[in-house]
């Protein structure tokens, strides 16, 4: 149906094969299509409208594809509350009833069309929305897909574009401003410009899709964080672009998704200073922040580890890795230098002592991280506090008391979750190898406060001594070596005196009965529960025993070993250096001595030091070599000699 003038409806109008196309083929400026309240047109296959105004008090209803468009080139369109030559609000809209297999707005065929201004705008079936400059402020399609596509740029504003089930796909030729959110629900995401940019806010803005395929991507304009729930991917053949204002996210852009994220290798990384920052050698920046995962590299940082000289004009030397943060699943930018330990000698600390050492991204202890050229000695472990800006500002001391159960260690965790391992030399011999002072071993740790207790064996010295804490993301750790990230931090530790009692001691607590001939006694905390356990070696029954104390001193009995054919020395010490006590024996008649490596589930297995002594009686276990681990030193009677064993590591 065609006329050079207005087109009215006033009737069922209903068309059953063909094309059903009403317009005004004039395209003057005054031709409408008007369905009054008493008409309604029906068709089961095509069905277009081309007027210059169109208004609806009546149905528009088919089975096939309507299409709206204006007669002009450029007639600009507004729906829903939006202003447009060709407007339809939304009792318009409501006229548009469901069943279309698909709805297209927009210009006659070949245009480039008109401005687009949408404003809560709702739709029941699959919507193509054509033109050029468009502003949409709450568009909504239930379980169908939209489709923008602009000649210009599109600007999605706080009212967002939500389709429940369907697809949402924005194509530009210039920028597309991300201002409200975009939910696609369990369906796809791809926002998509071939001449301009894709950004976010300053505040943050989310989409919502199982998959968001974005290019020409930058997060924030001034700067911000770009949200997505779901799966992203970054569109092959363009840039991430990311301003940089400050050290905290937020102040730098960031792309932040709970799924995983993939980026094209055809994809460069586009960093930028915003407001002239110049980065410090405490920042590091999450660009990425992936909930499970980043595939796929930067064009011009294909590799783990690439460096970037001189990164934003700063002096400094970042790097990148794919794998950072706590989780290991996000890009972070981080200063190539590490952060090292500052304990005295002879402490492992610098570099040629392998001392710790932790690439400067990651979680951090306390609030300041600072990179160091190398570690530096210095007698009160405080060298990083003094050189440059403090920055040991994650552990806080309780009382430290020679013999005391749960001293507390208040560790302020910056940055997220991760792994704590921390040493305390209690016998002063300038190692934290000792029985018992690895305090802290792979303990999760969470962002925050996180207070911590520990056992002070009751034969450390009363002294200033030294610690160190390693903070990590994940991995294991001594206390020497590098990290995957994280910090250490060294600290003077004061350690006092028992307090002072009468010497009074209460009645007698029985802690075995059955105990045949007892020839040697120890002490320690063998399960690592954070209780002092009792060690036994029986002469007639050659058993070595430990007792497990329930911590209120009620005491369980398990064997070690059944054959130890007179045990007249124990010592506990971590032998082999895994993180667990073992026990050190003396087999006066068998004329052996050797140690029980616990599994760290306190199964034992002897392995022996050597047999065919001459009544071996008394044993040390210390590291007198000063090279890291414990060695045995051995008193026998009917040779009447004494020697050392030194310890090769691991324990031989």
């Amino acid at each position: 149906m065609e006329a050079e003038s207005d087109i009215t409806i006033s009737a069922a109008v209903v068309a059953t094969a063909g094309l059903l196309a009403l317009a005004d083929v004039d395209r003057n400026d005054s031709g409408g299509f008007t369905v009054t309240p008493g008409g309604s047109v029906t068709s089961d296959n095509v069905l277009e409208v081309g007027a210059a105004e169109i208004e609806l008090q009546g149905n528009l209803q088919g089975s096939d594809h309507l299409v709206l468009r204006g007669i002009e080139v450029a007639t600009s369109i507004g729906l829903g509350g939006g202003i447009g030559s060709l407007n339809l609000d939304d009792n318009e809209l409501g006229h548009l009833v469901d069943g279309f297999s698909s709805i297209t707005i927009g210009p006659l065929s070949g245009g480039s069309g008109g401005a687009v201004d949408i404003e809560t705008a709702a739709f029941t079936d699959r919507v193509s929305i054509f033109g050029a400059a468009m502003s949409v402020n709450g568009l909504s399609s239930d379980g169908t897909s939209i489709l923008l596509n602009s000649s210009d740029a599109v600007t999605v504003e706080a009212g967002g574009i939500a389709s429940s089930g369907g697809d949402v796909t924005i194509t530009a030729d210039s920028d597309i401003h991300v201002l409200g959110n975009v939910n696609a629900g369990s369906a796809n995401v791809q926002l998509t410009t071939s001449n301009g940019n894709v950004t976010g806010t300053p505040a943050n803005v989310a989409v919502t899709a199982a998959t968001a395929t974005i290019n020409e991507l930058s997060p924030g304009t001034s700067p911000g964080i770009f949200d997505v729930t779901g799966d992203a991917v970054l569109a092959g053949g363009s840039a991430f672009a990311v301003e940089i204002g400050g050290g905290s996210v937020g102040d730098y852009d960031q792309l932040a998704v709970t799924g995983s994220v993939n980026i094209d290798n055809t994809v460069t990384l586009d960093l930028q200073s915003f407001m002239g920052y110049v980065p410090t050698t405490g920042d590091e920046f999450v660009i990425i922040d992936s909930g499970t995962g980043v595939t796929g590299r930067f064009s011009n940082l294909l590799n783990e580890g690439d460096e970037i000289p001189d990164f934003l004009g700063s002096g400094l030397t970042f790097a990148i890795t794919y794998a950072g943060g706590a989780d290991g699943h996000d890009v972070v930018l981080y200063p190539t230098d590490d952060d090292f330990g500052d304990a005295p000698a002879p402490y492992p600390t610098t570099l040629a002592e392998d001392g710790a050492r932790h690439p400067a991204f990651g979680p951090r202890l306390g609030s300041n991280r600072d990179i160091d050229a190398d570690g530096v000695h210095s007698a009160d472990a405080d060298a990083d506090d003094l050189n440059g800006s403090p920055d040991e500002d994650g552990v806080s001391f309780g009382s430290v008391q020679v013999g005391q159960l749960d001293a507390t260690v208040t560790v302020n965790v910056q940055g997220g979750t991760g792994k704590l391992d921390a040493w305390i030399d209690f016998n002063g011999d300038g190692t934290w190898l000792g029985a018992g002072e690895h305090i802290f071993d792979n303990v999760a740790v969470v962002n925050g406060d996180n207070l911590l207790t520990f056992d002070v064996p009751a034969d450390a010295d009363a002294q200033d001594t030294v610690a160190r804490f390693r903070l990590r993301s994940s991995g294991e750790v001594g206390p020497m070596g590098s990290a995957a990230n994280g910090e250490v931090e060294d600290h003077l530790v004061t350690i006092v005196s028992p307090t002072s009692t009468a010497g009074a001691f209460g009645p007698k607590q029985v802690v075995f009965d059955m105990a045949d001939a007892v020839h040697a006694l120890a002490a320690a905390d063998l399960d690592d529960d954070g209780d002092v356990d009792l060690l036994a070696g029986s002469r007639f029954d050659t058993s070595l025993r430990w007792f497990d104390n329930d911590g209120n001193q009620s005491f369980t009995a398990k064997t070690i070993s059944s054959s130890t054919n007179l045990p007249t020395g124990l010592r506990v010490a971590d032998i082999n250096g895994d993180g667990d006590l073992d026990v050190v024996a003396v087999m006066q008649l068998g004329n052996e001595i050797g140690w029980f490596e616990n599994d760290g589930s306190e199964n034992f297995t002897f392995r022996s030091i050597d047999a065919g002594l001459g009544e071996p009686r008394e044993i040390v276990v210390a590291d007198i070599d000063s090279d890291g681990d414990d060695d045995v030193i051995l008193a026998s009677h009917t040779d009447e000699t004494i020697r050392g064993y030194g310890n090769n590591g691991p324990g031989t």
